[in-house]
């Protein structure tokens, strides 16, 4: 699900400032392409090695995970997308220092765009039918319950 009727935001590298090892060029290009993956419903062909090592570092993502595994497990089905959307919008997830920007402007855009909402929403309706699916199968199991 490709999600263009929510825009996406237009950050310039003066939106951020410099800093030693993080300039506002790299910043302003992480969170645009960070908009870019979730609103292209998290599509591997966009989760760059550059893209991966530096939301690992700014998000606190466990580095000890390779690339591959990471995206299996957090962008291969809807609980686990919403899940990872969860992690990075909580500000005590962020890693502060010199990604204090970057976190701050994704988790922002996060709650502000209505992607959050939209997955937890998504999430919650897929529990719901998966429960619905195992209580008609119990009550035909057991029909003097």
């Amino acid at each position: 699900m490709t999600n263009t009727n929510w825009a996406l935001p237009k950050i310039q590298a003066a939106d951020f400032t410099n800093s030693w090892l993080n300039s506002a060029k790299k910043k302003s290009r992480f969170v645009n392409h960070f908009a870019h993956f979730v609103a292209g419903d998290f599509n591997e062909d966009l989760f760059y090695g550059w893209f991966y090592n530096y939301l690992r570092r700014a998000f606190r993502y466990d580095s000890s995970y390779d690339r591959k595994w990471f995206f299996r497990y957090y962008f291969t089905s809807t609980q686990m997308k919403r899940y990872f959307l969860w992690l990075t919008s909580d500000p005590q997830n962020s890693s502060g220092g010199r990604y204090a920007e970057v976190n701050r402007v994704i988790i922002t855009w996060l709650k502000e765009s209505g992607y959050l909402d939209y997955w937890i929403r998504l999430g919650n309706e897929e529990i719901k039918e998966s429960e619905i699916k195992t209580l008609t199968q119990l009550k035909a199991k057991y029909p003097e319950a």
